[in-house]
């Protein structure tokens, strides 16, 4: 304790009491103590204020000085009268120690009333013992809890500052240190508007500072929602939180403590689920849109078979018969493309896509792609035109894929051009030194809106209830999924609805190749009539394809399962063998397996159809022994090739693994 404490603690004892250094200067007296010594007594020696001996109290102050208990000794003081003698009893109050001197209480007492006065001297002594003792352990204690609550803010991670009754700043904790960009020493004594300033997120306005509000009303509050701090390197951080009053036990306001965390990362979370859920309401909606076009799509071309159907249930005349087969054979076509598009589109989506990939030249598969494509334009009222250089561009790629992008590009153009216009194929070396080609048409455009999004899924341009343009709107969902595929890029441009379109793909170059060697010429197909085992449970499929087959020459035996199938092998002996894959009990692998070990037909051609058209089943055909995998419907052409393939892939064909098994 200070001097000026135990100064004002003897100034509540009746008898004279002085503070005494270990020097023997007085530090301080109560006002008994001046009226026997005199006034200003302090910071005079005390052997100059007593009569006594200055050896006796030397004497005494030094014995005193060396215990808290009572040491009794004797004083004089000079009198006009004479000397009055007191009896004197001094002990410690603090020790000599860091360099600091021992203070030594000394009580006076005339010698007739010390007598009566000892005992309570020394109750009273001990009392002032106590006491000390008490307020030395409060301060320990108020010590402690300071430091442990400095430690305890410094350690959170939120960001704490605390003021004075006035909004004055007092503490923050390191963590507010960084948001605000003040040290707790620089923000020290500051108002809390100058080291906390606080805006609206969104209309960058000043907000009410939470700490005035505290200090009055002397309620907590909250921060307002879409709150930013602006620290004092300029910087906006997205803040929440609230703050509080400290009280008094009596209930006063003596500061405010704001606790306050960073949230950006919490609001760009929110903002990206936000984002997902919109993207994923707005995907379902194309969904939605998809499949109820989905259903259009897929009735005209059912209504138009279900017509002809019907005509011909009438043995119509030979020229209606012929135009009804026209009809029909397109509406099969349109939903084939379809179902392909389909599931095209989930095997790129899904990774299942493998490209065969070989040196391609794309002016000669745009050449191709034009003369394909040139009857359809004409008789849409189209003009095709091919600006191609007279060189080769080489690229590594697939070249069916590419094929297929040419003929997706193409098909949209006339599908989306009006009678009169014109398209345009162009080949050229883009700056980059890609191989860059353009399908540019003058049709119907793309509503700006909607030009973002054409690559996706479920997009659609044409949403007007006639449909009148048709398709499954998943082209150009195919034609981006297959140029990733190659690592090209594709972009589509439109200056509007009515103004045409413009796509532009590009491929990386590559150098020419080598000159192939020139393949032998094959020998001419044999035209003797084939004996063709069908066997599918599909009623209606193997007689439609019985039919095809004995139109075509062949001999044809039908089964309608695997056994039926592996007996009629003796006594019809076929040379070629089609066999749906998913048939009841003996499924189309069993076949294959069982049909190979039978003596004489290691060399059947064998011919996998089913509805399946994924590259795992794929491979699962090959591996059980299929010479060849086709996809229903299958065309009569692709199925009388695969029957009747060119002599060198039956020479392959005859090296198959499963042959002499």
């Amino acid at each position: 304790m200070s001097v000026e404490a135990f100064a004002e603690l003897i100034a509540l004892l009746p008898d004279a009491t002085v503070l005494v250094s270990g020097a023997g200067l007085v530090l301080a007296g109560n006002a008994a103590a001046q009226a026997v010594l005199g006034a200003g007594i302090a910071g005079r020696p005390l052997a100059d204020l007593v009569s006594s001996p200055a050896a006796e109290v030397e004497a005494l102050l030094r014995a005193s000085a060396r215990t808290r208990d009572a040491v009794p000794g004797a004083l004089a003081v000079a009198r006009a009268g004479g000397a009055v003698h007191f009896r004197a009893s001094g002990a410690v109050l603090r020790p000599r120690r860091d360099g600091a001197d021992a203070i030594v209480l000394l009580r006076l007492q005339p010698r007739d009333a010390a007598a009566a006065q000892f005992l309570a001297l020394n109750e009273r002594i001990d009392a002032l013992h106590r006491e000390i003792e008490r307020r030395r352990r409060v301060e320990n204690e108020l010590r402690a809890q300071r430091e442990w609550l400095e430690v305890t803010l410094t350690s959170i991670g939120d960001a704490v500052i605390s003021t004075d009754p006035d909004g004055r700043v007092t503490f923050l904790n390191p963590r507010a240190e960084v948001l605000t960009g003040w040290s707790s020493a620089e923000a020290s004594g500051r108002p809390i508007d100058e080291v906390f300033r606080i805006a609206n997120e969104e209309t960058g306005e000043p907000v009410d500072n939470p700490v005035s509000k505290v200090i009055a009303s002397g309620l907590i509050v909250g921060l307002a929602n879409h709150t930013v701090l602006l620290s004092r390197d300029g910087r906006a951080v997205a803040i929440e939180d609230s703050a509080a009053p400290i009280r008094e036990p009596g209930g006063a306001t003596r500061g405010v403590v704001l606790v306050f965390h960073d949230v950006a990362e919490q609001r760009a979370l929110q903002r990206e689920v936000e984002h997902r859920a919109a993207s994923l309401a707005e995907a379902d909606r194309r969904k939605d849109e998809f499949i109820a076009m989905l259903a259009h799509e897929l009735r005209n071309p059912l209504a138009a078979l279900r017509g002809g159907l019907h005509v011909l249930a009438r043995a119509p005349e030979p020229a209606t018969l012929a135009r009804i087969a026209a009809v029909m054979e397109r509406q099969v076509g349109n939903l084939t493309r379809m179902v392909d598009d389909l599931l095209e589109v989930s095997r790129i989506t899904r990774g299942k896509v493998a490209l065969q990939r070989d040196a391609v030249d794309v002016v000669e598969l745009a050449r191709r792609a034009v003369a394909d494509h040139a009857s359809r334009a004409g008789d849409a009222g189209l003009t095709l035109r091919a600006d191609l250089p007279d060189e080769p561009a080489w690229v590594i790629a697939d070249a069916t894929r590419i094929t297929q992008i040419l003929d997706n590009l193409l098909t949209n153009a006339v599908k989306f051009s009006d009678r009169g216009g014109a398209i345009e194929v162009r080949v050229a070396a883009s700056p980059a030194g890609e191989v860059e080609l353009v399908v540019r048409d003058e049709g119907v455009g793309i509503d700006p809106e909607i030009l973002p999004h054409v690559f996706e899924s479920f997009v659609q341009a044409d949403r007007t209830l006639d449909r009148s343009r048709g398709g499954l709107g998943l082209g150009l969902t195919l034609v981006k999924g297959l140029v990733d595929l190659h690592g090209g890029t594709i972009t589509a441009a439109s200056p509007g609805i009515g103004r045409g379109c413009e796509m532009v793909l590009r491929l990386p170059r590559a150098p020419a190749p080598a000159p192939a060697a020139a393949a032998p010429e094959p020998s001419p197909a044999t035209a003797d009539p084939l004996r063709v085992l069908l066997i599918d449970d599909n009623l209606d499929v193997v007689e439609t394809l019985a039919m095809i087959l004995e139109s075509a020459g062949c001999s044809v035996h039908v089964a309608h399962d695997g056994p039926a199938g592996l007996a009629a092998v003796a006594g019809f002996r076929p040379q070629a063998v089609v066999c749906d894959i998913g048939l009841p009990g003996m499924d189309g692998f069993a076949v294959a397996g069982a049909l190979r070990a039978l003596p004489g037909c290691a060399g059947v051609r064998l011919l996998a159809l089913t509805g399946y058209g994924e590259p795992a089943m794929r491979a699962r055909v090959t591996e059980a022994g299929f010479d060849e995998h086709l996809v229903k419907p299958v065309a009569p052409t692709v199925l009388l090739r695969a029957l009747r393939p060119p002599e060198g892939a039956v020479a392959e064909a005859t090296s198959h693994p499963w042959r002499g098994r």
